[in-house]
């Protein structure tokens, strides 16, 4: 029997099958990405490995304490991808992203493990998915500095859609994310735009999935 728990804040050593969660904003930027024409995410060790990776051919995403890093192509913005899309026609197929939060956390998941990515955006597409498994499943809210709260409230929905098959109370995780000392911060900062992408509950059907350290469609 399927057995799904929650790990805060760090990975459960004993599963090796993680959903990992950090809302705002990285698994947003993730699975937008993907949405939106990226076929392969990798996350990097540091801001330096990432001007490396620019000659291998990846687009570099990133962010340092929920701000630009100068010389990046792009922020870790869910709104600056989806316009940069609209643009463009589609996302550069290979991106090199650099977080505060997530990437440390997916560096740490073992190549012999699997990683899902969740948002909002992909609430019971994640969920479905996890059921289908049969196997054990160990869900990862990653938090910060400012708090988890955001976090949490698309781990415990997801817990419970997956555990006793429940409804989603969408109102009641938009009102905890929005207010969250995160987007407290990132509205004070200027982010309002991926804010409203995040959301947007269960607009998606793709969840990302990592395997060997590179980020793909399932």
């Amino acid at each position: 029997m399927m057995v799904c728990t929650l790990s805060v804040g760090r990975l459960n050593a004993e599963c090796t099958n993680h959903v990992i969660i950090d809302v705002l904003r990285a698994s947003t930027t993730i699975i937008t990405a993907i949405a939106n024409g990226a076929k392969e995410i990798i996350p990097l060790s540091s801001i330096h490995e990432g001007f490396e990776k620019r000659k291998e051919g990846y687009f570099l995403v990133c962010e340092q304490s929920g701000g630009y890093v100068p010389g990046y192509d792009l922020d870790n913005s869910p709104a600056e991808l989806v316009e940069l899309a609209e643009v463009n026609g589609s996302l550069p197929e290979r991106i090199a992203l650099k977080t505060t939060n997530l990437t440390d956390m997916l560096l740490k998941v073992p190549d012999d493990h699997t990683a899902y990515i969740c948002s909002t955006l992909n609430l019971m597409a994640t969920a479905t998915l996890m059921r289908s498994l049969d196997e054990d499943v160990s869900i990862t809210p990653v938090g910060g500095l400012r708090g988890i709260a955001d976090d949490m409230a698309v781990a415990v929905a997801l817990h419970n859609t997956i555990n006793d098959d429940s409804t989603l109370n969408e109102k009641q995780i938009k009102s905890m994310i929005w207010h969250s000392n995160t987007a407290k911060h990132l509205r004070n900062m200027g982010y309002e735009k991926d804010l409203k992408c995040t959301l947007r509950v269960d607009m998606c059907g793709i969840v990302p999935v990592m395997r060997n350290g590179v980020i793909r469609p399932q």
